[in-house]
């Protein structure tokens, strides 16, 4: 035996660690949800759905937007013979603005003007007033 280890010289030396036990995981229980939190998960799941249908529904009115109505309606106005026949909606559609305006079948060529050249005017002050609110506008007459 050497006398620093204790040891034969001759035997070799086995690892003296205790072996690790395997450590058993406990199953894991799921516990079931609440009510509320399934209404929850459902109006979550419902709102997902709708985003995917149009993703530009939950926008609403933004600033600038009325009045972008507004002005569209009065040029349209003063510029047709049946001012009551005039109609102003604006609906988004793929990120952009657009308003649609309704007149009479007697007065669509006065909005429309000759090559489009007043619908052109229209579309260019509206181009500037939604630059003015970082969005991209148009019009359609119907």
């Amino acid at each position: 035996m050497r006398e620093d280890q204790n040891l034969p010289e001759n035997e070799d030396v086995a690892d003296e660690t205790p072996p690790e036990e395997p450590v058993a995981e406990e199953p894991v229980v799921e516990e079931p949800l609440a009510e509320d939190t399934l209404d929850l998960q459902d109006a979550e799941i419902a709102e997902d759905a709708e985003a995917e249908l149009d993703p530009y529904d939950h926008i609403g009115e933004v600033e600038g937007e009325a009045e972008m109505r507004d002005m569209i309606g009065y040029i349209a106005r003063v510029l047709v013979d049946d001012a009551e026949a005039v109609q102003v909606t604006s609906n988004w559609n793929d990120g952009r603005l657009n308003i649609n305006l309704k007149v009479a079948d007697a007065d669509k060529g006065k909005v429309i003007g000759r090559r489009g050249r007043v619908v052109h005017a229209m579309q260019s002050l509206l181009r500037v007033a939604a630059t003015k609110s970082n969005m991209r506008a148009g019009i359609d007459v119907e």
